[in-house]
């Protein structure tokens, strides 16, 4: 049994688990290209898949990086020196 009350236990469905510090993912960068676009799974497919081809053929390594998820926002750091190289602030 957890020491914290059930009351502040953060199931995956609940939205104030981005509140503060927010959520962070590991995930690795295979590139950043604008898109005409903001929606559209056809248009980030193939964009992906030129990503990925772009790699493939330099034959690098794939940036490790953290994204981190808040309500007010992204952030986007290096694994390795935990560097921020991306802020994305959400306008609502």
């Amino acid at each position: 049994m957890s020491i914290y009350p059930l009351l502040f236990y953060k199931t995956a469905t609940d939205p104030a688990r981005f509140q503060g510090n927010g959520i962070s993912y590991r995930a690795k960068l295979i590139g950043i290209e604008d898109v005409t676009e903001a929606r559209g799974d056809k248009l980030c497919q193939e964009t992906i898949q030129k990503l990925k081809a772009g790699v493939r053929i330099s034959g690098q390594h794939k940036q490790r990086i953290f994204v981190n998820v808040t309500l007010e926002g992204l952030r986007i750091y290096d694994a390795v020196s935990m560097v921020r190289s991306l802020n994305l602030v959400l306008s609502l």
